[in-house]
């Protein structure tokens, strides 16, 4: 079974306890991805990574770096903004 959900019910203490509850004998692996803090972890100490093991229970894959994502999220919200003026403009 592939379950993908948003970040925040990734937490060890949301969804993946609950899989654990109701399927105890199920092998589980969570894969997160673009965790900005074990990228900055990992990559201080090895350089640039794809993945990363988390625990045995978790990975985490890395197809962004912080800073991409950052700015990606920089032009998301400058296009947003403009879009608003935009709005606001018309009479």
């Amino acid at each position: 079974i592939v379950v993908l959900i948003g970040e925040s019910h990734l937490a060890p203490t949301h969804l993946p306890a609950l899989l654990r509850k109701q399927l105890p004998a199920e092998n589980i692996l969570t894969i997160l991805q673009n965790v900005d803090a074990l990228y900055w972890q990992v990559s201080a100490q090895h350089g640039e990574v794809e993945a990363v093991r988390v625990n045995q229970e978790a990975v985490c894959v890395f197809n962004s770096k912080p800073l991409e994502k950052y700015e990606s999220y920089r032009i998301c919200l400058d296009r947003w903004s403009r879009e608003w003026r935009e709005e606001a403009a018309v009479p």
